[in-house]
């Protein structure tokens, strides 16, 4: 199936996949542009965002560092696990509804229930996809946890500053229900950060919103160190955030926008 009609199928399907698919296809196509910026091109988070669907298929990226790279704060097994096995599930099951929808909208009469069914997967599975990609891509070691950034600037400028910005995100992250993440995302209309929350993780995002910052609070991200202790985690977290990272992918969605 190619690109294009495996994005019109999403689209399709489910509005909240789509933006998952268009977010992969857009970077995907910025990060191979010769003439993007610098920081796009040297970006580890931008280039698994590109590295993430191939030739209408999505797949699996490879971290940019060793399982272990991120101890001890994030344990390697726990790295393993959550990339080799949870985010590779999440790619193989997309894959698999895609196809499954392409078959069911070609059969003569088309089972409500069934569709409802694999819309959900799609949207659950290609929103996993997308949210572990930016989750890993924008962790590592941090060179330099206090450089000054633009993404650090606006935010302290929105937010009265960093320290606040992170409270207002780790009250979110801690009380999200059950699974799910708290996402920062870029909001194009008001060119601000806006923190939210997804449970499970279909992308029930504020429109058009683009993931920058996001923590996995799932049990499966953290349970094996820190067992329900989930603030620990959450704690934790912030030392691997590599801030150049998330500047980097911050930088070139507001250029995704900016007028031509």
């Amino acid at each position: 199936m190619s690109d294009l009609s495996r994005r019109n199928l999403l689209i399709n399907a489910l509005p909240a996949a789509a933006v998952g698919a268009g977010i992969l296809s857009g970077v995907s196509a910025f990060a191979q542009d010769a003439a993007a910026p610098a920081p796009a091109q040297n970006s580890q988070v931008i280039k698994m965002l590109a590295e993430a669907q191939k030739d209408g298929l999505f797949t699996l990226p490879k971290l940019p560092y060793a399982y272990d790279a991120l101890e001890p704060h994030i344990d390697a097994q726990t790295m393993e696990l959550h990339h080799s096995k949870h985010q590779q599930a999440y790619v193989t099951n997309a894959n698999k509804a895609i196809e499954s929808l392409a078959k069911l909208r070609d059969e003569a009469e088309v089972d409500p229930a069934r569709l409802s069914a694999l819309s959900r997967d799609v949207s659950f599975n290609t929103g996993g996809h997308l949210l572990h990609t930016i989750f890993f891509g924008i962790m590592g070691n941090v060179p330099d946890a206090t450089i000054d950034l633009e993404v650090k600037t606006d935010i302290g400028a929105q937010y009265g500053g960093l320290e606040k910005f992170q409270n207002h995100f780790n009250k979110v992250a801690s009380g999200v229900k059950g699974s799910g993440w708290a996402i920062a995302a870029y909001e194009p209309l008001t060119g601000k950060i806006l923190i939210t929350e997804s449970g499970d993780q279909d992308l029930r995002l504020i429109p058009a919103s683009i993931p920058l910052l996001l923590i996995d609070v799932w049990e499966h991200a953290y349970y094996l160190k820190h067992q329900n202790k989930r603030a620990d985690y959450i704690k934790a977290w912030w030392n691997v955030v590599n801030w150049a990272e998330v500047n980097a992918l911050y930088k070139h969605v507001k250029s995704m926008y900016a007028p031509k």
